[in-house]
């Protein structure tokens, strides 16, 4: 009942809340507790939940583990899915994992990365109750995060695909955009949510 469904909203907010990253501002850290609550209590008829983070080659390994815990806050009961570069479709098809991390998005081929074009789409995805935690290394500018998602995507294949083409899949991959780098990322600026 709602007893229940406000201690796990708590349980939630603690753990988020005890990570501490240098990268990670409380402003931010409350927007991403926000988008994955507003998720847990409406998973079926809300969209995917996208987030995602650029790292520096100092913070790579950080964010790879609060990736992991946010994965495993929202999957609960289920799986946490991280992706590895075999039978990537496979996976993403598997509907028991609610989590799904990326963790070095730009090393994936375009054709692989597309996919995310279905899986991200807020109106046709074939799995609504999903959070979905990309991660790549790059150049992100703390006013602009969203801005600097699409840079880095852009800069990884306009040799093979229309910049349209890779701008609509940032804006799918990045609802919530986070620069994790080692100056952290103060203006807490996303696409939606």
């Amino acid at each position: 009942g709602i007893n229940a469904e406000y201690g796990y909203q708590r349980r939630v907010r603690a753990s988020l809340y005890s990570s501490h990253h240098s990268w990670l501002t409380e402003k931010k850290n409350s927007e991403i507790s926000r988008n994955i609550l507003q998720k847990l209590l409406d998973r079926d008829t809300t969209d995917p939940l996208s987030v995602f983070f650029l790292t520096s080659p100092s913070t790579k390994s950080d964010v790879n583990k609060f990736s992991t815990e946010l994965g495993q806050i929202y999957a609960s009961n289920s799986g946490v899915m991280v992706i590895e570069y075999q039978s990537l479709k496979e996976q993403l098809h598997d509907s028991t994992y609610t989590s799904v991390i990326v963790p070095d998005f730009t090393k994936l081929s375009w054709q692989e990365a597309g996919r995310f074009m279905e899986y991200c789409d807020n109106d046709n995805a074939p799995c609504n109750d999903r959070l979905y935690v990309f991660i790549a290394e790059g150049p992100c500018s703390p006013d602009h995060p969203d801005r600097s998602v699409e840079e880095v995507l852009v800069a990884r294949w306009r040799n093979e695909v229309e910049v349209e083409t890779i701008e609509a899949l940032a804006a799918r991959v990045s609802a919530v955009s986070v620069c994790a780098n080692d100056g952290g990322d103060e203006s807490g600026e996303t696409q939606g949510s």
